[in-house]
């Protein structure tokens, strides 16, 4: 610049790798916010997942006795909590896919170097739910199977 006007004021000046970084620090930050914002919802959603799931069984407990009492085995107890939660789930998880993949192809526009369906998303959010949603089944499901049946009819 001087060669060209050695009388030219120069402010900031900088390489372009410095303006770059510069630049890019601010979607940077704005990607990390969206990182530790989803990865809070997340959680979050796994939370209320197991405690609604949970809730659920517990009030059916004095249900399963009942089964067990007339005849029910534990395995059969455990079979109908889980093919009922699971209903639920699939049915979850498919309203949320639908709702994810459509939100994504409206907000399409104003996304950056990321497909509105990604796969990897589209995968491992749902198979993560899946599994709080076995485990929140499961747990309460075999402590249902080992209810004296003569203590759920009392409580009946």
């Amino acid at each position: 610049m001087q060669a060209v006007d050695a009388d030219l004021p120069l402010f900031f000046v900088r390489s372009m790798d410095q303006v770059l970084e510069s630049t890019l620090f601010y979607h940077q930050v704005i990607d990390l916010t969206f990182v530790v914002f989803g990865s809070m919802a997340l959680l979050l959603a796994a939370v209320g997942l197991y405690g609604v799931t949970l809730a659920s069984v517990m009030q059916r407990i004095p249900e399963m006795g009942v089964r067990m009492a007339m005849g029910a085995r534990p395995q059969d107890v455990v079979r109908l909590i889980l093919k009922r939660g699971s209903t639920k789930t699939a049915i979850g998880l498919g309203l949320g896919l639908a709702l994810g993949w459509g939100l994504g192809k409206a907000l399409e526009s104003f996304l950056f170097q990321v497909r509105p369906e990604d796969p990897v998303t589209f995968s491992a959010i749902p198979l993560f739910l899946v599994a709080v949603s076995l485990l929140a089944y499961l747990v309460p499901a075999r402590r249902a199977s080992r209810v004296d049946p003569v203590e759920a009819l009392r409580s009946e």
